[in-house]
C-alpha cells in the first residue's frame, strides 16, 4: 500500500516539473504584453504633450530634451510638417523580460504611436 502512494507522489512531481517551464514562459509573456500596453499608453500621453509643445512653437531639439529629461528610456520624436498636416510620431524600444524571447523575435519591442494634426 505504501509503495503505491509513493509512486503517485512521484508522478505528480514529474508532471509538475514538466509543466513549470511552460507556466513560467506564459507568465513572463503575460508580463511582457502588459509592459507593451503600459508603454504604449504612456507614449500616447507623451504624444499629447508633444503636440501641445509643437503647437506652441518649440523646436524639435527642445521637445526631445523635454521628453527624454529625467528618464532612462530613450524616446525618439519625429515631426513631419507639410502644408496641410503635421505628423508627430514617438518611438521607444522595450527589452523583453521573457527568457529566450530574442530567439523568436527581435531583441526589442518597438512601440510606436502616431498622430496627424492639421496645420494652421
Amino acid at each position: 500500500m505504501q509503495l503505491k502512494k509513493i509512486e503517485k507522489n512521484g508522478q505528480a512531481l514529474v508532471e509538475f516539473i514538466i509543466i513549470i517551464p511552460i507556466m513560467l514562459m506564459l507568465f513572463f509573456t503575460l508580463i511582457d504584453v502588459a509592459r507593451v500596453i503600459y508603454y504604449k499608453n504612456s507614449l500616447e500621453n507623451e504624444l499629447t504633450d508633444v503636440s501641445i509643445y509643437y503647437k506652441n512653437g518649440m523646436s524639435l531639439s527642445e521637445i526631445n530634451s523635454i521628453v527624454n529629461k529625467d528618464k532612462d528610456d530613450n524616446i525618439n520624436v519625429l515631426i513631419n510638417d507639410n502644408n496641410q498636416y503635421t505628423t508627430i510620431e514617438l518611438n521607444e524600444q522595450i527589452k523583453p523580460i521573457t527568457p529566450g524571447f530574442n530567439y523568436i523575435k527581435d531583441k526589442y519591442f518597438n512601440v510606436s504611436v502616431k498622430r496627424i494634426i492639421p496645420s494652421e
